[in-house]
């Protein structure tokens, strides 16, 4: 622990990241308020959360452009000051009554900021392995998720006090502060990064291969691992039975009067705060406790979670519908950092990005189809039609991994 705390470039890029978290955190909030003082509220419900959801398609090829980008560090800058822009643009948008066509817009732009940062976190994938070394991996990111789950809660109740003191057009131009500080931050490590990092990793690719034999390549790189490989499978119905829940979450407190703890600002504090310390138990847990526990077996006991949360909106009960994604975060946050020191450990450098950009998009499948058809539907049909179906699949997803999922011949490598 005391070479991380040490490591002035880890650290240093590690706050800048904290820092834009702290204003997309802000942003997040400000917006869902936004949305939900509309008397069209469904309709911008759903922009909102299809342009959460579709960036999840282009992981793929933005981490494919990250690998084969020249003077990636430069590029990385580049990224941080287009969400300077783009959220400085809202920001004048956000001036104006609110409307479903600003959502709209806002919506959009939210997509391409997105990408930009999909882009930005390929570009700097291959060259955080120069930071940290191999036997560090893990204990460093486990490190990095649990100060990340901390600061969280800071930037939740900095946010609730934000939300009250500045109007959503103050907010928005936050953001795009947080932004523009991150890439000063950035800035200022610009020189040892580039002397730390091998030139043909930071600075260009030689590389002309095609998109699809890189994907070719990214496949069998992670079907060589079959730990990586067979738990991705089960991620994948995962993430797609979660899709959901932020959708009708936000469709319930609308609709139903005692679906909310105190009223719909605080509740979504509240409920973003409650996963944010069960996922720095479940850190500090997956260092102590559960360190030598199976990344399968912690995999098993996540599937139990989206059943307590769609019985809860079955019920109409929102502490219920906490209690199961507070078990989520604690579960996910146990066995993240040994899914991810396997493939950062495992994989070559030269397609890295590429690998986790497929990798990304695979696991984000389920939750890509299945959240916008749900964000889709939710405008058409009763919300409660919904939640019974997806209980119904997530009470199949558990017999199925109980009785016929065969984990017991994966080796964790």
């Amino acid at each position: 622990m005391k070479r991380i705390l040490q490591n002035k470039l880890f650290m240093t890029s590690f706050t800048a990241d904290l820092l834009s978290n702290f204003g997309d955190t802000l942003f997040y909030l400000a917006l869902m308020n936004y949305v939900l003082v509309l008397p069209d509220a469904t309709l911008a419900i759903s922009a909102i959360s299809i342009s959460e959801l579709l960036p999840t398609l282009a992981e793929v090829f933005t981490g494919y452009w990250a690998d084969k980008t020249k003077y990636k560090l430069n590029t990385i800058l580049a990224t941080l000051f287009f969400r300077v822009m783009i959220y400085s643009i809202v920001g004048i948008l956000m001036g104006f009554q609110p409307a479903l066509w600003i959502v709209i817009i806002v919506a959009i732009l939210n997509f391409f900021s997105d990408i930009s940062g999909q882009y930005e976190s390929g570009l700097f994938t291959p060259i955080s392995i120069y930071i940290i070394s191999d036997e560090d991996r893990e204990q460093a990111m486990s490190f990095r998720q649990a100060i990340s789950q901390v600061s969280r809660i800071g930037f939740l109740s900095l946010g609730g006090l934000f939300i009250t003191w500045f109007s959503y057009q103050h907010i928005a131009f936050i953001n795009a502060g947080t932004f523009l500080v991150s890439a000063l931050i950035m800035l200022s490590i610009y020189k040892p990064l580039n002397k730390l990092v091998p030139k043909e990793v930071s600075h260009s690719t030689k590389d002309k291969s095609h998109f699809f034999n890189n994907l070719k390549t990214a496949y069998e790189n992670v079907k060589s691992l079959p730990i990586v490989f067979k738990t991705c499978i089960i991620a994948i119905f995962l993430n797609a039975v979660f899709s959901s829940v932020n959708t009708l979450m936000l469709r319930y407190i609308h609709d139903l009067p005692n679906f909310f703890i105190i009223n719909s600002q605080t509740t979504l504090v509240i409920m973003s705060t409650s996963i944010t310390i069960s996922g720095i138990i479940g850190s500090v847990l997956g260092m102590t406790l559960l360190k030598n526990t199976s990344l399968t077996t912690l995999l098993k006991c996540a599937t139990i979670s989206p059943v307590i949360v769609y019985l809860g909106f079955g019920l109409g009960n929102i502490y219920i519908v906490v209690f199961g994604l507070m078990l989520v975060g604690l579960l996910s946050s146990a066995l993240n950092p040994k899914f991810s020191a396997i493939i950062l450990n495992s994989l070559p450098k030269d397609s890295l990005a590429t690998t986790l950009g497929g990798l990304g998009t695979a696991l984000q499948s389920g939750y890509l189809v299945l959240g916008v058809t749900v964000s889709t539907l939710i405008t058409f049909i009763p919300p409660y039609i919904i939640v019974w179906t997806l209980l119904g699949f997530s009470l199949l997803l558990v017999l199925y991994i109980l009785l016929y999922a065969k984990f017991d011949t994966i080796e964790e490598k």
